[in-house]
């Protein structure tokens, strides 16, 4: 079976025609359950040799590329609409199912295409429509109420969808077709001797600084690092100048660095930019404290990652963050947040607190186990698989999915 996947184009780079992902790719979690699996992607940056060194190459061999001719999406689909879809046709027609993910700009004239050629898709729900929106200024604050009812009617009559999150996006965008939940997060053997490190490091950690961690894109700002970097202040303020914190992630770092200087905390963050995954977990066993504050999520592989590892965690009440922290550890997307975050890193210098969370969150993080996110992943695309072979068969007999052709 071929499946063409809409990928976002984020975090993948081409360098002398071969490309390279960021750790926050996971690919294989679709492309083994398929014979040719396609990632159509938007703009991806041209980069040179120097600029891939923290990036992981794409050597999967049932795995290839598409790239559209597009380097604005978000222009094409309104400027540009008709030949968009031409684009479209031509790509679709020539796999046998889509998947798609949601939220994304293409999403509509993806699905009109689709459905016009009655080809078999899966959703693949991986934030909130709305929230995203909510994010972007005055206009996506203005278009998010719409965003929210289109997506969710698109979700609601999708035929297959998987969602990142246990409840939080199946609540927010349920669906009448088949679903699935499974993350694709990859995570390394969970030993004990994990936990047992991270115990050991804590107890031992005597005067030396506390060092704070963040994995994401550094251009986007509704990742929220601005927030962690504005509590070091504050923190400073109150005579805790004992924090460092460590950004890992692809782009742009002008803005984030400005408002560090702004805050005078320049010299308590450091950049570390692109890492490759295998690398991601060695930096993790290096900090104390992992903070995901993102203003939209769906389900942050990263913050799993990090919990796997035995690491203390905070996060925003964003998405499904929720659903891996403790409620203790959970600041508000507010005016107050900054104050919270405060109150939540300066709790944490407590050695015994930090173990009880390594305990707690590394326990946790073993649901999203490689055997188990395989298992349910299994699990759906087989069904999936299935039923669109009986379809076919339905089909030629006259039928399709069990009612009468018209």
């Amino acid at each position: 079976m071929k499946v063409l996947d809409f990928g976002t184009g984020q975090g993948i780079v081409e360098c002398e025609g071969r490309f390279y992902f960021d750790g926050n790719h996971n690919h294989t979690m679709y492309s083994a359950h398929f014979e040719q699996y396609q990632l159509l992607a938007g703009y991806v940056k041209q980069a040179d040799v120097s600029e891939v060194q923290g990036f992981t190459l794409s050597d999967i061999d049932n795995l290839d590329y598409l790239l559209l001719e597009s380097t604005n999406i978000k222009k094409d689909v309104i400027v540009h609409r008709w030949k968009l879809k031409t684009q479209l046709k031509a790509v679709i027609s020539q796999c046998d199912c889509v998947v798609i993910y949601s939220p994304a700009v293409l999403n509509g004239l993806a699905l009109s295409v689709i459905r016009k050629l009655k080809k078999p898709y899966i959703i693949k729900v991986g934030g909130c429509a709305r929230d995203n929106a909510w994010t972007r200024g005055i206009t996506g604050k203005l278009v998010a109420p719409f965003v929210f009812f289109l997506t969710r009617r698109q979700i609601k009559r999708a035929p297959y969808v998987i969602y990142v999150t246990r409840e939080f996006l199946q609540k927010k965008y349920p669906t009448r077709g088949v679903a699935g939940s499974f993350s694709g997060v990859v995570l390394k053997d969970i030993d004990e001797d994990i936990l047992t490190r991270r115990l050991d490091s804590i107890e031992k950690k005597g005067n030396a600084p506390f060092i704070i961690g963040t994995t994401a894109f550094t251009y986007l700002r509704y990742k929220g690092q601005q927030y962690v970097i504005k509590a070091l202040a504050k923190l400073k303020e109150q005579g805790y100048a004992n924090f460092v914190y460590q950004l890992v992630g692809l782009g742009d770092q002008s803005y984030l660095r400005g408002v560090a200087k702004k805050y005078g905390v320049e010299n308590q963050v450091l950049f570390l930019g692109s890492m490759p995954h295998d690398k991601m977990f060695d930096w993790l066993d290096t900090i104390d404290i992992y903070a995901q504050p993102s203003r939209t999520e769906g389900l942050p592989r990263a913050l799993i990652e990090a919990m796997s590892r035995g690491l203390p965690a905070i996060g925003a009440r964003t998405g499904g963050i929720p659903e891996l922290l403790q409620p203790e550890f959970i600041f508000s997307n507010s005016r107050r947040e900054i104050d919270e975050i405060v109150k939540l890193l300066t709790e944490l210098q407590s050695p015994q607190l930090r173990m009880d969370q390594a305990r707690r969150n590394f326990e946790e993080a073993k649901k999203y186990r490689k055997e188990v996110m395989d298992e349910r992943s299994r699990e759906f695309f087989e069904r999936f698989k299935r039923e669109v072979d009986i379809g076919k068969a339905l089909a030629k007999t006259g039928y399709i999915y069990g009612k009468a052709k018209v």
